[in-house]
């Protein structure tokens, strides 16, 4: 195996700059969508405003996420609380309902 011959082959296909280095990974929009083509400036920047929208989503849940967990209006229990008491009866009835 040809470790350096396979990592310039790979790096023959990254994104380069005018003077042949590899792109950082903080340039313009303007060069990323130069070196690399519209569909993939489009798709990068449809990432990043999706990363935004669910940020903010998060922060519109995020009162009702923390009301649904400190809340105890219901009085309902933990489902690892929970015993297992809830078993089928012996003669199976519901069991037969479901398969009919």
């Amino acid at each position: 195996l040809d470790l350096a011959a396979a990592e310039e082959h790979v790096r023959f296909f990254l994104p380069k700059d005018s003077t042949g280095n590899l792109l950082n990974l903080r340039c313009s929009e303007d060069e990323f969508s130069a070196r690399v083509g519209t569909g993939v400036a489009l798709y990068m920047r449809f990432v990043r405003t999706t990363g935004y929208m669910f940020a903010v989503a998060t922060l519109v849940a995020l009162p009702q996420i923390i009301a649904n967990v400190c809340g105890t209006r219901l009085q309902l229990r933990w489902p690892w609380e929970a015993s297992c008491d809830a078993t089928l009866p012996p003669d199976g009835a519901p069991v037969a309902r479901l398969a009919a």
